[in-house]
């Protein structure tokens, strides 16, 4: 069966969707199925933010050596804030070429509302989009060599 889409490729994903009482099935080759970035139902889209970046001097880090306030160290380049001593280091290896990875950023639990300071987007429990199990990290790596991209986590 051809992909319903640009009727080229096998249909290699079936989509069912219910419209009314009437359900309607599309299939879709993987080029179309990422192109229209389709969401299965049920699938949680997190509110958006726009990042502000400001660029750090040679010397300075981007968060305190504590590694900041829980829900504000969220940054791109220089190495990473492991929450935890990281059992893999910040070498982070390459699956593909085996070679260390490039650290690039680290994403936090950007809503955790936090005690003695003010995150201006905090919020609280039941609406937290941005919460990594316990106020954790997500940590992006890339491999400049073949491509590859990695992300670890960690959290308290």
């Amino acid at each position: 069966m051809l992909c319903d889409s640009c009727h080229k490729k096998p249909g290699v994903h079936q989509i069912v969707t219910m419209v009314g009482d009437v359900k309607q099935t599309q299939n879709l080759c993987e080029e179309c199925f990422e192109s229209v970035r389709y969401t299965p139902p049920g699938t949680k889209i997190l509110r958006e933010y726009r990042m502000l970046f400001e660029a750090v001097p040679a010397g300075v880090r981007a968060n305190p050596p504590d590694g900041g306030e829980p829900g504000m160290r969220s940054k791109l380049g220089g190495t990473p804030d492991w929450i935890q001593e990281s059992a893999e280091g910040t070498k982070i290896e390459c699956e593909s070429c085996k070679r260390p990875m490039t650290f690039v950023a680290q994403i936090d639990s950007i809503e955790h509302r936090g005690v003695g300071y003010e995150n201006p987007h905090a919020k609280p429990p039941p609406e937290q989009h941005y919460m990594f199990a316990d106020v954790g990290m997500l940590y992006v790596f890339w491999c400049f060599r073949c491509g590859s991209g990695r992300v670890t986590h960690e959290c308290y």
